[in-house]
């Protein structure tokens, strides 16, 4: 039996989050630890300060919290969106990478999250590389 330890917020790390370089297009790169160890590329979405600034509903969006700050892509298409969140009781500040994906067995669409807690300024743009999480499940987790 092996166990496995969490953070303070019951999460488990699966990735890393790296900076890239200066003259690099992508912000940042995730590389995931198992499976099979794919790389994203993580783009800050252009539009997000012009959808911020319009009002909710629109065509687009139903709320502020629904726009996308970055986007990931893996092997040219787009594998997962990154939506800044804010605590509103403790201010805690993180930012939570959706995935869509679909079951192999049950053919029914589902969404991976992950979470990144740290590595960010107040305008969530990343400035040191940090560690991607997901919720620890099962029952062997410290």
């Amino acid at each position: 039996m092996e166990v496995i330890r969490v953070d303070k917020y019951g999460h488990i790390q699966v990735a890393k989050l790296a900076l890239t370089k200066k003259d690099s297009k992508a912000d940042a790169m995730i590389y995931f630890f198992s499976g099979t160890r794919k790389v994203w590329a993580v783009f800050r979405n252009d539009e997000y300060e012009r959808s911020m600034a319009e009002e909710f509903p629109n065509e687009f969006y139903k709320s502020k919290g629904m726009v996308p700050i970055y986007r990931c892509y893996c092997d040219g298409e787009r594998v997962a969106y990154i939506l800044p969140r804010e605590d509103d009781e403790s201010g805690h500040r993180y930012l939570v990478i959706l995935r869509e994906t679909v079951s192999t067995k049950s053919m029914k669409k589902f969404v991976q999250k992950y979470y990144v807690h740290s590595g960010f300024d107040k305008d969530f743009n990343f400035i040191m590389p940090t560690k991607v999480t997901r919720i620890a499940r099962g029952r062997y987790y410290l």
